[in-house]
C-alpha cells in the first residue's frame, strides 16, 4: 500500500495588467487590440531598423499608481531592457521589458480568502510591451499574425511563490483586478486579454524542504479557468511524483473545453532571455515629488475600505464586500449614513431598494435619478411612521420615474395615511372572519404569523408597517 502524502503546494503568480494609456507604451499608435488586423501599428510597433522608442508617461504614472497602493518600493530610476526570445507575434525578436530597475519593487496585496484577511509579498511589478496575437485558422494549416496589440503597455505583477490552492489563487486574482480598477489604471476586461496572468506550480513533500521544480501555465484569461488549470497541474504533478518520476521545468497550455493539457516547450530561465538594457531607452528618473502628488490624488484601496466598513459601519464581511465592490457605490452609501444617521438602515437601503432601481434600469449608482435629499426626506417619513415601509419602497420608485416633485408624487398617490388606523379594530375583524387560523397560531403555529400580518396589510392597503402589525400580533400571545 502507497504511503499518502500529503504535498505541500506552492504557487507564483505572474499577472498582466494591460494599462488604459490612450496610445501604446513606446509610440503614438492608439492602445486598441479590436478593429481590423494590422491596422494599429507603426513602425516602431513592428521594430523596424532605424525606429526609436519613447516612453509613455501617463504609463509610467499608472504603475507608480499601483506601486503606491500596493506599498511597493517606488525606485528612483528605472531601465527597460531587452528580453531576447523568438516567437512568431514579437517581429523584434526581442521584448522591452525591465529588469535590474523595475519600476516597483517588493510590496504586498491583501485580500480575502474564504471571508478571512490574507496578504501575498510581491516580488516586483515592472512595465512591458505587450506581443502581438496568433489567430489559427481552422479551416487550413495556417497561423495569421495580428500585430494591433503589440506594444500595448503592460504591468506584470509578480508575487512570491506563497499560494498554497487553487481557490486562493482564484481569491488572491479576484482582489488584484479590483484594486486595479479601483485605481483606473486599467480596465481588466478579462474577455479582451486586458488582465490575464501565467501561474507558476511546484510541488514539495514539506515546507521544510527546497521548492520543487516547476511548471508555468501560460495565460490564463478567466478565474474560473485559473481554478481548473491549477488544479489540474497540482494532479498531474501528484501523480508523476508518487510514481517516483521527476518533474521536467515546462511550459503548458491548458485547453478549458477538454480540461487537457500541453507542454508548448521546455521553460526558459533568466540566462535564457539575455537580459542587457536597451541602448535605444536611457535611465528614467522619477522625481519623488510627482510619486506623492500621485499619491495625495489617489483613492483608498478597496480592502482598506472593506476593512473600515466593518470597523466603523458594524457591516458583515458579505455586506461591507458588496458595498465596496465599486468606490461610486460605497461614496454613495457613505452619503446616506451622513444623511440619515443610521449605517443598517443605509445598507438595507443601498442592497434593497435602490440596488432593485438600478437593476431594473440598467444603470449604475451616479446614474440613480432619486437625489439624496429626497431620500433623507422618504427616510424620515418612514421613520417618523408617516408612511409604512411598502410605501416608503413605493416612493422610492415613484421618484425615480417621475421628474414630479416628492410632496406632489405623495399627494397623488395617497401615499401618507390621513387617518389613524386602529389596529385593535382591525385585529377584531381579523377575530371574525379568521377564528381557525387565529387560533392554531396562538396554539404555537408560529409560521402563521406571516398570513396574519398578510391579512392586517390587506385591510390597512398597505399604510401600516409591517413591523409594527408584528409587534401587535406577538403581544397577542402574551
Amino acid at each position: 500500500m502507497k504511503e499518502k502524502i500529503n504535498w505541500d503546494i506552492v504557487i507564483g503568480l505572474e499577472v498582466h495588467v494591460q494599462l488604459n494609456t490612450l496610445t501604446k507604451l513606446f509610440c503614438k499608435c492608439k492602445n486598441e487590440a479590436l478593429g481590423q488586423p494590422n491596422s494599429k501599428c507603426c513602425p516602431i510597433c513592428i521594430g523596424l531598423p532605424g525606429t526609436l522608442p519613447v516612453p509613455n508617461k501617463l504609463a509610467i504614472e499608472k504603475s507608480i499608481s499601483f506601486g503606491i497602493a500596493a506599498k511597493s518600493k517606488i525606485n528612483n530610476k528605472i531601465q527597460f531592457a531587452r528580453k531576447n526570445y523568438f516567437y512568431p507575434d514579437l517581429p523584434k525578436g526581442y521584448q522591452t521589458s525591465q529588469f535590474s530597475l523595475p519600476i516597483c519593487e517588493k510590496g504586498k496585496i491583501k485580500y480575502f480568502h474564504n471571508q478571512k484577511l490574507k496578504e501575498i509579498n510581491l516580488i516586483q511589478a515592472h512595465i512591458e510591451e505587450d506581443a502581438g496575437k496568433l489567430i489559427h485558422a481552422k479551416n487550413n494549416n495556417f497561423t495569421y499574425i495580428d500585430l494591433n496589440r503589440c506594444g500595448s503597455p503592460l504591468l506584470e505583477i509578480v508575487s512570491e511563490p506563497e499560494i498554497k490552492s487553487a481557490s486562493e489563487a482564484k481569491s488572491y486574482l479576484t482582489y488584484l483586478r479590483k484594486l486595479i480598477k479601483s485605481l483606473n489604471i486599467a480596465d481588466c476586461d478579462m474577455e479582451k486579454g486586458q488582465f490575464r496572468c501565467d501561474a507558476n506550480i511546484s510541488l514539495r513533500k514539506n515546507k521544510n524542504e527546497s521548492l520543487g521544480t516547476r511548471t508555468e501555465i501560460k495565460n490564463i484569461n478567466s478565474f474560473r479557468h485559473v481554478e481548473k488549470a491549477i488544479n489540474h497541474e497540482i494532479n498531474r504533478q501528484k501523480e508523476i511524483l508518487q510514481k517516483g518520476d521527476k518533474i521536467k521545468q515546462c511550459t503548458i497550455q491548458y485547453h478549458d473545453k477538454s480540461n487537457t493539457i500541453n507542454i508548448i516547450r521546455s521553460k526558459e530561465n533568466t540566462e535564457d532571455y539575455r537580459y542587457f538594457p536597451c541602448p535605444d531607452l536611457p535611465p528614467v528618473l522619477i522625481c519623488k515629488n510627482d510619486v506623492l502628488k500621485i499619491k495625495s490624488s489617489q483613492e483608498e484601496a478597496i480592502i482598506e475600505k472593506i476593512l473600515r466598513f466593518q470597523n466603523d459601519y458594524k457591516l458583515s464581511f458579505v455586506d461591507a464586500n458588496r458595498i465596496c465592490n465599486s468606490q461610486d457605490m460605497a461614496s454613495f452609501y457613505e452619503a446616506i449614513v451622513s444623511k440619515i444617521s443610521n449605517p443598517n438602515e443605509a445598507k438595507n437601503l443601498i442592497l434593497g431598494e435602490i440596488s432593485s432601481i438600478l437593476k431594473s434600469k440598467n444603470i449604475k449608482i451616479d446614474e440613480l435619478p432619486i437625489s439624496l435629499n429626497y431620500i433623507q426626506k422618504s427616510y424620515k417619513l418612514k421613520s417618523s411612521g408617516k408612511i409604512s415601509s411598502i410605501n416608503f419602497k413605493k416612493l422610492l420608485q415613484l421618484l425615480a420615474n417621475s421628474n414630479k416633485k416628492i410632496d406632489e408624487i405623495i399627494e397623488e398617490n395617497n401615499l401618507i395615511s390621513k387617518e389613524k388606523i386602529s389596529l385593535d379594530e382591525i385585529f377584531k375583524k381579523i377575530k371574525k372572519n379568521y377564528k381557525i387560523e387565529l387560533q392554531r397560531y396562538l396554539d404555537g403555529e408560529n409560521r402563521l404569523k406571516g398570513f396574519l400580518i398578510g391579512q392586517f396589510m390587506r385591510i390597512t392597503k398597505g399604510n401600516t408597517d409591517p413591523k409594527e402589525i408584528a409587534k401587535y400580533i406577538e403581544n397577542i400571545k402574551k
